[in-house]
């Protein structure tokens, strides 16, 4: 009866809680996949808005002739592209290599 009698005295607790409501939480990932997805379009659009084939120079155009021939021939280990155009140009440049080659077999 005494315990009855000390709870009845009591006077309920109210508690606070402290959660963050829904729309901070997805605000917050919304957030970070925006950022995700700027960082995925600054790659795309360094490997697909490369300079044009027109705009090498022609002097790049004949080095990057020159070290395809020296690395056919072994002088270079390595061949040095700044570029994704430069890369298509060395391929084309093998290509016609090729093309000379198999023609003169």
């Amino acid at each position: 009866m005494r315990l009855s009698a000390k709870i009845a005295k009591l006077k309920p607790i109210k508690t606070i809680r402290h959660i963050q409501p829904q729309t901070e939480l997805i605000v917050q990932r919304l957030r970070e996949e925006v950022n995700a997805l700027k960082k995925e379009l600054e790659l795309n659009d360094m490997f697909l808005h490369q300079e044009s084939l027109m705009n090498i120079s022609r002097l790049r155009a004949e080095q990057i002739s020159r070290d395809i021939m020296n690395f056919l021939k072994g002088s270079i280990s390595e061949l040095t592209l700044f570029n994704v155009t430069q890369a298509r140009l060395l391929m084309k440049v093998a290509k016609q290599l090729f093309d000379k080659f198999v023609s003169l077999i």
